[in-house]
């Protein structure tokens, strides 16, 4: 017998040609690399090896699926294949990731027996626990006091619902079967059953998904048993009936697609026929609004859809009964805690928010060339309080835009220009056609010995409108209006830039592996002038018809704070990357 740190199975078989005198054919050696920090060889057959501390025995890529198995104490048979471990073992391969007490396994089939195992099947985010757990095959498990959920078993509080059995058998790409199972919410038994049978899918297949529970004062016990249609490879569809002992059935579905990379939607509708009034003592929120609907719902959802050449549309739609709706139902898979961050994740657009009584639809293109951006819209506003108000919401039918920037006089200077017309109608008050115009010239300021930077900016600013009314509403005032207005702005600013090296930072001139923090001050002087003619007979529909007069003088104070570093050259003496996230950043103004 003899020590040593770390041994190949072509090492392993020298060593033991040294030791007992055997030819390099009289054993065809492993392939598995073993590292311990002590190792015991034994010649006996069959051969083994017995290592112990930071145990580390795994299969290399390019002799097939990654394998790691790492343990306390480990023996392992390289003629049997056959591997015993114990304290801490954890065994990891692509798509599970295995935590138990001692392993018995047979490593070409990776079959064998696992005690007070816990096994994550992350491509189906499942968890499986067992006293014991015996693999019969590469997919399949065989459990003892089986315990299974799509949460974290060490997560806090306790995972938010759960199965237990005295004994399972698990097909993954198959079936769960469970004996004796009980349904378990926060650890809490809930639902017995002698015999249940689940489906264990990694790969889209219809059919029902986990069931939810839930309880609240207004609703009473919820339950929701979900199912989800695989349609297609790029389009699926769930139904979510969702039943309340004291509002109903609140039937919901989602229907998801992507037709390519930049072309894919979501979109998620819900309806209730409401059993529960809005009593008048006691309203929901207690806001004095009383609901008269109780057939009630909420469609929303998001489209992006790349049409090619620069040419990409987008949808958003938000249309909702009542101003309660959203926040008397937003928990559960397509409530809305959980919808704005998938529509945030997936489009990059979150929700509005749900407490906003007026909601906005939009559906946009844009088309984009190389020196300007030509945009159309059409933009609902839905006004979804229960009484409504003698003004009806502004519609933008249609938007039209087109901003851009070129370069003129030797590329220094540059016209800018942001143009829009729209459309702005309503079933009750005043609305209007309105074409407005800015153009800007834009040009750097002289650099003064390379210390100071600034920029001029002068542009002119030409609003028309065609005023018309609407229901019960009059305009008073000539149809025809118009505003003219200029605009000026002059920046003056400087930089200051200083590196403080950060302990154990390699020197300056090492080439790599450095680390430093980056200050940098920015003092900023602003001009702003702005001035109109009259906006008196303008009707008032958003911002642009109110501009403020402006002759202001702005001092900024811009302080940015940054990590930065230049990673150690590579191997072959390739220069490190330079990277930096910014820290913080204070800003302190005053405007005269």
């Amino acid at each position: 017998m003899s020590p040593t740190r770390s041994v190949w199975g072509w090492v392993l078989l020298a060593v033991l040609v040294v030791m007992g005198g055997q030819s390099a054919r009289a054993a065809a050696p492993a392939t598995w690399e073993l590292d311990a920090d002590r190792l015991v060889h034994h010649r006996q057959e069959p051969r083994w090896v017995e290592a112990e501390g930071a145990v580390v025995l795994s299969r290399p890529p390019e002799l097939g699926e990654p394998l790691t198995i790492r343990a306390d104490w480990m023996r392992y048979y390289p003629d049997l294949e056959m591997v015993e471990a114990r304290g801490e073992v954890v065994i990891d391969s692509p798509g599970e990731h295995t935590e138990a007490a001692t392993a018995s396994l047979h490593l070409p089939g990776r079959t064998g027996t696992l005690t007070s195992a816990t096994i994550f099947l992350s491509e189906h985010e499942l968890y499986i626990r067992g006293s014991e757990i015996e693999k019969t095959g590469v997919d399949t498990y065989e459990l003892q006091d089986a315990w299974f959920s799509a949460c974290d078993p060490e997560a806090e509080p306790c995972p938010a619902w759960s199965f237990a059995s005295r004994r399972a058998s698990i097909e993954v790409e198959g079936m769960a079967r469970l004996y004796h199972p009980t349904f378990r919410v926060r650890e809490k038994p809930l639902l017995y059953s002698p015999y249940l049978l689940l489906p264990v899918k990694t790969k889209r297949q219809s059919g029902f998904l986990f069931p939810e529970w839930s309880y609240a004062s207004q609703q009473g016990m919820g339950f929701d048993l979900p199912y989800f249609w695989n349609i297609s490879p790029s389009a699926d569809l769930t139904f979510y009936p969702r039943y309340y002992t004291q509002r109903g059935l609140l039937a919901g579905v989602e229907f998801n697609y992507a037709a390519a990379e930049n072309s894919r939607g979501m979109l998620v509708a819900s309806f209730l026929g409401d059993r529960r009034d809005d009593p008048a003592d006691d309203p929901f929120r207690d806001d004095g609004q009383l609901r008269q609907t109780s057939n009630r719902y909420w469609l929303r959802g998001k489209i992006d859809h790349d049409f090619g050449d620069d040419l990409v549309g987008r949808l958003d739609l938000d249309l909702v009964s009542d101003q309660d709706f959203i926040q008397e139902f937003d928990a559960g898979p397509i409530g809305y805690d959980a919808l704005d961050q998938e529509f945030d994740r997936r489009f990059g657009r979150d929700l509005q928010e749900a407490s906003l009584p007026t909601r906005q639809s939009t559906l946009q293109l844009n088309k984009g060339y190389r020196d300007m951006v030509l945009s159309g819209e059409l933009s609902i506003q839905q006004d979804s309080h229960h009484q409504k108000p003698a003004v009806s919401s502004l519609q933008a039918l249609p938007r039209l835009g087109l901003a851009g920037r070129t370069p003129l006089l030797g590329r220094r200077t540059s016209l800018a220009w942001d143009s829009e017309y729209v459309h702005y109608w309503r079933s009750r008050g005043i609305a209007a056609h309105r074409l407005d115009l800015h153009p800007q010239v834009i040009t750097p300021l002289p650099r003064a010995g390379g210390w100071l930077e600034g920029r001029l900016t002068v542009g002119g600013r030409q609003t028309m409108y065609q005023v018309t009314d609407h229901g019960d509403y009059r305009w008073q005032e000539d149809r025809y209006q118009d505003r003219q207005a200029v605009d000026l702005e002059a920046n003056l600013a400087t930089t200051l830039v200083r590196d403080f090296a950060l302990p154990g930072s390699a020197p300056k001139d090492s080439g790599g592996g450095r680390r430093w923090l980056e200050h940098m001050i920015r003092p900023n002087l602003i001009y702003t002038y702005t001035d109109h003619s009259s906006q008196q007979h303008l009707p008032d529909l958003d911002s642009v018809d109110n501009l403020k007069r402006r002759n202001w003088l702005t001092y900024e104070f811009n302080n940015y704070l940054e990590l930065a570093g230049l990673a150690s050259p590579a191997a072959d003496g390739t220069p490190g990357d330079f990277y930096s996230r910014s820290l913080a950043f204070l800003q302190v103004a005053q405007t005269y």
